[in-house]
């Protein structure tokens, strides 16, 4: 606009200027007419031409040079940005008008374009920052790829898992260290190969294949089985496939295997005791069971039963401890074990039999499709193979019984009932001597064991029996105390023989280990009829007069009197024989301790009697 107001002032000037020339050649042509005495016809002329030339000033003025200011001042003020909406206006019947409304048109396009560019401007400013926050989202993906990477990296490669990847043709593409380990096959020899082909056993890869199709159609496989190492040596394994999916499409996969050999092992253990006993590994009782109503309601129509029983265990667990009893229970599993082998090996008529522990010294033998021959050829293998089973002295003796049964017709519990009332016969043949025998067998192992034993044993009887005639006591409790001397220390042998032999003085555990004997004592003789009553005395023989005695703290005449007797012989013996920690006291030494106790230990009626006829007993064996 400052241009055109310039180009306007210059025009003007320019009008001016050749006005100026048009008076000039005036006044020369009036002074032409001056000199040619026409006067008044210039003056005339010179008026016209300055009216004129107001004329032309005044009309330039008001209709060029004040419009033009006019449009200078509205276009000073011209803001798109502030007042987007501005026009210029101008006076009706201006010279200018076309000249105004072409800038108010240029003003309009103007305005629409610098909006359009404002909206531009916005929408690319709106773009560029959502440009910016998408680059920054694709930064952080990228970083949480590569995190995840490195993560999934640091996964497979560190994993205690064994971790197989491969493409889509099941051909290995990778695998960490644990795999190397596991199976020992190196990833030189398995690239780009079928992971099927190295672990997998030729004759079960199709169960390994079936496993494949399910990872490559999508699907997460949770499995276990049994794959090889390249030493041809199973392992057993739970077994992962997991696909490997872009766009839906699976490109592969892993295999992912964890040695749960120890865990299989702990299972079938566990499986094995809870249907075996933990002793002799036969059959349990349960299970036993189980098997035998299985038999009775299946196809099978005949069924016989053997049930074998250890006679006298209870004797040998109280006088030689359990450990020997279970060594007792183990032989004689054992040695029905070979019975049935040997009777059953070529036996068309049976397929094998059931051998189970039924309790604690009963066992069962069940003989699918057996017959009463069959049984009985079986229980006369069995009676020869149990016929010699020896502990040091002690003859371990075996009872049976046996019976068969018809599926169809008879009950299993008559089975059983006829079984047991068969060995119930069986048992009433065998002698209550045999017991007994059992019970002076174990007496003399002991003595085998420590022949002091034996000698202070007969002392005591032979002591016991004379001071029981001066005490005036019975023919037949004179016998028992002949025997209870033999007897009362038969509890010994349970004892350890370091304990018994010790050179010097028993210390306070080995001390409360050797007064078990008397308990010890009592079950093995309460387990022989005959010598029941004898088991009470020898309970008894270290109960002290004043209660203060062992095993159960007896006083006075609750003490059984032959028990009473015993405990003077008894300690009248061993403090006048020699011992390594100490030297034998004498015969009187021995009698004033007797003396001194009397009341406390001893019952003093008999210590009065024993030191009465001290000087006549004789300890040698009647």
């Amino acid at each position: 606009m400052k241009k055109l107001m310039k180009h306007a002032r210059q025009l003007i000037w320019t009008l001016l200027v050749l006005i100026v020339l048009v008076f000039a050649l005036q006044f020369v042509d009036l002074l032409d007419v001056l000199k040619q005495r026409e006067f008044i016809k210039g003056t005339i002329l010179i008026g016209l031409s300055v009216a004129s030339l107001g004329i032309l000033a005044y009309l330039q003025h008001r209709y060029i040079n004040r419009p033009l200011v006019q449009i200078e001042e509205q276009m000073e003020v011209i803001d798109v940005d502030i007042n987007p909406d501005y026009y210029l206006s101008i006076p009706k019947g201006s010279p200018l008008k076309t000249m105004v409304e072409k800038l108010n048109a240029i003003l309009s396009k103007t305005y629409t374009m610098v909006r359009e560019i404002q909206n531009d401007k916005e929408e690319l400013h709106a773009l560029n920052e959502e440009l910016e926050a998408s680059f920054g989202q694709l930064v952080a993906m990228e970083q949480e790829v590569t995190k995840q990477k490195l993560n999934f990296e640091a996964l497979f490669r560190n994993a205690h898992e064994a971790i197989a990847m491969f493409d889509h043709e099941h051909n290995v593409i990778d695998c960490n260290k644990p795999f190397v380990s596991m199976f020992g096959y190196s990833l030189f020899e398995m690239l780009g190969k079928n992971l099927d082909n190295f672990i997998s056993d030729p004759n079960h890869i199709g169960d390994a294949k079936v496993l494949t199709v399910q990872v490559f159609d999508g699907r997460q496989v949770l499995s276990e089985g049994v794959r090889y190492n390249k030493h041809g040596d199973s392992v057993e394994v739970a077994i992962q496939g997991v696909p490997m999916l872009i766009d839906g499409h699976v490109i592969g996969g892993y295999a992912i295997y964890t040695d749960i050999s120890e865990r299989k092992r702990n299972e079938r253990h566990l499986a094995h005791i809870s249907t075996h006993d933990y002793l002799t590994d036969l059959l349990n009782r349960n299970h036993f069971d189980s098997i035998m109503n299985k038999f009775y309601r299946g196809e099978r129509q005949m069924l016989g039963f053997v049930m074998i029983d250890i006679n006298n265990l209870k004797l040998v667990n109280d006088a030689f401890g359990h450990v020997v009893g279970d060594m007792v229970l183990v032989e004689v599993a054992n040695r029905i074990t070979q019975s049935a082998s040997q009777a059953f090996e070529n036996c068309r008529e049976v397929d094998g039999c059931i051998i189970g522990r039924l309790g604690s010294d009963e066992f069962g033998v069940l003989i699918p499709d057996s017959s009463k021959v069959v049984l009985e050829n079986f229980v006369e293998v069995l009676k020869v193979k149990c016929a010699n089973i020896r502990l040091g002295e002690v003859e371990i003796s075996v009872a049976y019984g046996w019976s068969e049964i018809d599926n169809t017709i008879d009950t299993l519990k008559s089975l059983l009932k006829n079984t047991e009332d068969n060995m119930n016969r069986n048992k009433l043949i065998e002698s209550p001597s045999v017991r007994a025998k059992a019970v002076y067998a174990i007496v003399n192992t002991l003595h085998e064991k420590n022949k002091r034993e034996e000698a202070h044993s007969r002392r005591v009887g032979s002591l016991s029996y004379q001071l029981g005639q001066h005490l005036g006591v019975s023919s037949r409790e004179l016998d028992e105390l002949k025997s209870m001397g033999l007897l009362h220390d038969i509890g010994k042998i349970a004892i350890d023989d370091h304990i018994l032999n010790k050179p010097d003085r028993l210390d306070e555990e080995e001390y409360t280990e050797i007064k078990k004997h008397p308990e010890i004592g009592y079950r093995i003789l309460s387990s022989v009829n005959e010598l029941s009553e004898m088991a009470e005395y020898v309970l008894c023989h270290h109960e002290a007069y004043d209660g203060k005695g062992y095993p159960r703290g007896l006083k006075g005449e609750e003490i059984p009197y032959l028990s009473r007797i015993i405990a003077v012989t008894d300690a009248y013996d061993a403090m006048t024989r020699d011992r390594s920690y100490r030297k034998a006291m004498t015969q009187k030494e021995a009698g004033e301790e007797l003396n001194r106790c009397a009341g406390t230990q001893f019952d003093p009626h008999i210590v009065e009697v024993f030191l009465k006829n001290m000087e006549t007993l004789d300890d040698i064996t009647i």
